[in-house]
């Protein structure tokens, strides 16, 4: 197999599995939104600290950067099968 034609198949293998993480990071965010994923992941704080304390935001876009931090985890876990098949896929011929 020639080498631009490599590339064109790691481009490929990238293109879909940037394609793959959107879509999960999408479904992750659902997810987070559904099953307050963020209160389950604040909840020890909570035990631990006393009364009268809580938990800040600094800035206006601090909870919205938090909320879309959880569902790219959230979303890169759910794809990691399909980007670990994409992987394999370009190297196996190897």
């Amino acid at each position: 197999m020639p080498f631009l034609e490599h590339l064109e198949e790691l481009r490929w293998r990238i293109l879909w599995s940037v394609i793959a993480l959107i879509v999960g990071v999408v479904i992750g965010f659902l997810l987070v939104q559904q099953f307050s994923l963020l209160d389950v992941l604040i909840s020890p704080y909570y035990e631990v600290m006393g009364e009268g304390e809580r938990l800040n935001f600094f800035s206006p876009t601090e909870h919205f950067f938090l909320i879309l931090k959880v569902s790219f985890l959230v979303g890169f876990i759910l794809v990691s099968p399909i980007l670990i098949y994409q992987v394999w896929s370009f190297l196996s011929p190897a």
